[in-house]
């Protein structure tokens, strides 16, 4: 068995959803907890299909890294989210140019809930234990094209373990 110390994924093709906000669905009685419990259902309908593009597209870059063992201890997390441009944001990057525009308004979701989804996905496809291994992340929303390889909307992850000793500010 291989336990790798970095791990990359780069999904293309699909658009990132953020993973968070719950909505009231009502209340079922709960057997294990001898009563009724609230009901929540994600907000987004988007989620399941993001989560479910990266756990696939995970598992196949893992076998392909022979990436055997998931990552575990201290890891640091870079993701790079390519999301697709509304009409609007169209007209400001041909205005601007792509490099000047980036999706941060609520229609692209929060960047912490983007990662949110796409941590999750990984650790489904068991490329890492638990998203709470990760102690150090950092991501960015951009549009397709602001990095010349990614030119579609999807995701580049990148994963590595983590000296606590190297950790600077």
């Amino acid at each position: 068995m291989t336990n790798s110390t970095r791990y990359s994924l780069t999904i293309q093709g699909h658009n990132p959803a953020p993973q968070g906000s719950k909505a009231y669905a009502g209340h079922r009685y709960n057997a294990k907890a001898g009563r009724e419990l609230p009901v929540l259902r994600e907000e987004s309908a988007r989620v399941g299909p993001w989560r479910g593009v990266v756990t696939t597209m995970a598992k196949a870059a893992a076998s392909r890294q022979r990436l055997t063992v998931a990552m575990d201890g201290y890891l640091e997390a870079s993701i790079v989210f390519i999301m697709e441009p509304t009409q609007k944001a169209l007209r400001e990057i041909a205005k601007q140019g792509v490099r000047n525009v980036f999706p941060s308004t609520q229609v692209y979701g929060d960047v912490d809930k983007l990662q949110r989804s796409t941590l999750d996905g990984l650790k489904d496809a068991g490329v890492i234990k638990d998203d709470a291994r990760v102690i150090s992340i950092q991501a960015v929303k951009v549009f397709p094209g602001f990095f010349p390889r990614l030119d579609r909307p999807g995701a580049y992850v990148r994963l590595r373990h983590l000296n606590p000793d190297t950790l600077r500010l």
